[in-house]
């Protein structure tokens, strides 16, 4: 298995921490060059498909969460043939999410592209999917154990303003749609 990456495309699993409305978070991914997908937490943000977020900006994405919660953010190398299928199991995935099939369930499929690459060892060291945001993190943190990548933590704001001058966008705006 090769895995380096010489596009050097990488994905962002997405992890928002709790809300008043909803004490279990939220999960979502970024793919370079193709936006952030979110389901079931769009919201306000485009494009809109049944409040899921297909392929949008991170950047407004992670402005608007850094206002409402914490985030933590693990980026994972991937490959261009990695990143492609992702998108393709993210763009299949556009109906109104719920209990059982929600943001964790969702995000876990486009992880198991990955999955399915790795050796028997590796895939003791990720392990399986689960249905909790904190679940996918958790693999995603060791997907980057085996594949390569680095983690980066965004505290809750107090406002627009404090979010737009967030350090880390910068870092970000290889996420946007190319």
């Amino acid at each position: 298995m090769n895995l380096v990456d010489p596009w050097g495309l990488d994905i962002l699993v997405i992890h928002n921490g709790a809300t008043n409305g909803n004490p279990f978070g939220h999960t979502a991914m970024a793919v370079e060059g193709y936006g952030v997908f979110s389901p079931g937490n769009a919201g306000d943000l485009l494009p809109n498909t049944n409040n899921n977020i297909t392929g949008g900006s991170l950047i407004e994405y992670v402005r608007r969460e850094a206002t409402r919660r914490y985030t933590r953010l693990t980026l994972i190398k991937t490959s261009p043939e990695q990143d492609l299928k992702i998108i393709n199991v993210l763009n299949k995935q556009t109906s109104q999410s719920g209990y059982i099939d929600n943001c964790a369930t969702r995000i876990g499929r486009a992880l198991d592209v990955l999955y399915n690459d790795l050796t028997f060892w590796q895939k003791l060291i990720v392990g399986d999917n689960g249905i909790l945001p904190i679940s996918v993190e958790s693999r995603a943190v060791g997907f980057m154990d085996v594949l390569g990548g680095k983690r980066y933590k965004i505290d809750k704001v107090k406002s627009l303003l404090e979010a737009e001058n967030l350090v880390l966008i910068s870092e970000l705006e290889k996420f946007e749609k190319f």
